[in-house]
């Protein structure tokens, strides 16, 4: 478990007694600002630890739900506009914070309990942001999902795509069933895609 100083110093009551507790090897400074009882902390623990407001998404919550064999180079973090994260190990982008935990669920990822968008809002991150994608991973990831349709709720993803930016939820509209059923969409898509006429565009890269 990763710890930051002042929860430290909740538990060991001053600065002095965490020294000690650092110098007894009771306690470990994995980070600048960040401890732990243990020695040896995952790089995913700290990173949660690190950004608590921010939610792992696309290439990180593709690979962690068997939907590509493509291990990401970097942790994949969506965090609400003005957040300032520096670190080299982390992609990083902005969402607005009325739909950033729009879906997000918990995960353990290598251990560590993380908050990560669910397959279905996953889903319309992934169509959103296709044009950024290499083809072929874009075309593994449906391919992926096509397999699973039987397992999504779909009634969630009928619920998020009012609540998603305008321009977000056209391009999905026009592409969910093209990309995944390869039929018209259904009633119930149809009718959120029409309930989000006056919501605006809030989705950009860092």
């Amino acid at each position: 478990m990763v710890l930051t100083f002042a929860k430290c110093i909740e538990m060991f009551g001053s600065k002095h007694l965490i020294k000690k507790a650092l110098a007894e090897g009771r306690l470990f400074r994995i980070a600048k600002g960040f401890y732990s009882e243990s020695e040896h902390v995952s790089e995913v623990s700290l990173i949660s630890a690190k950004y608590p407001g921010a939610v792992f998404t696309m290439n990180t919550a593709f690979y962690h739900y068997g939907l590509t064999d493509s291990v990401p180079e970097k942790y994949y973090l969506v965090a609400e506009r003005g957040a300032k994260i520096s670190d080299k190990s982390v992609a990083l982008k902005f969402e607005n914070s009325d739909i950033l935990f729009l879906g997000a669920v918990q995960e353990n990822l290598n251990g560590a309990t993380v908050t990560m968008y669910s397959r279905e809002r996953l889903l319309l991150e992934l169509i959103r942001n296709k044009s950024g994608m290499p083809f072929d991973y874009y075309k593994e990831i449906i391919l992926s999902y096509r397999k699973i349709i039987d397992n999504l709720d779909m009634q969630l993803v009928q619920d998020y795509l009012p609540q998603m930016p305008k321009s977000a939820v056209s391009w999905c509209c026009r592409n969910t069933a093209a990309n995944i059923w390869a039929a018209p969409l259904s009633p119930r898509l149809k009718s959120g895609c029409a309930r989000q006429a006056s919501r605006r565009p809030a989705f950009r890269a860092a």
